[in-house]
């Protein structure tokens, strides 16, 4: 029963049409960075070493007061 409920939701998923990111900004010293403009690339890595990247990202955003950052 669960295999068939299983198969039933698999069935019908979809793939999400955008992705998210969530991060908090540190600089090299661990100090949050919150308020400042920065700039941040992403890429999305497929495969064991040696890997590939595909879906490189460079995102802007300027960090709330806790560092926290989110694009999508």
């Amino acid at each position: 029963m669960f295999g068939v409920l299983s198969g039933l939701f698999m069935g019908f998923s979809q793939a999400p049409e955008k992705m998210s990111y969530q991060a908090v900004i540190r600089n090299g010293s661990g100090q949050l960075l919150g308020n400042q403009s920065i700039a941040v690339r992403v890429s999305v890595l497929q495969g064991l070493p040696p890997v590939q990247k595909f879906m490189p990202k460079d995102l802007q955003a300027i960090p709330m007061q806790t560092g926290l950052s989110a694009w999508k």
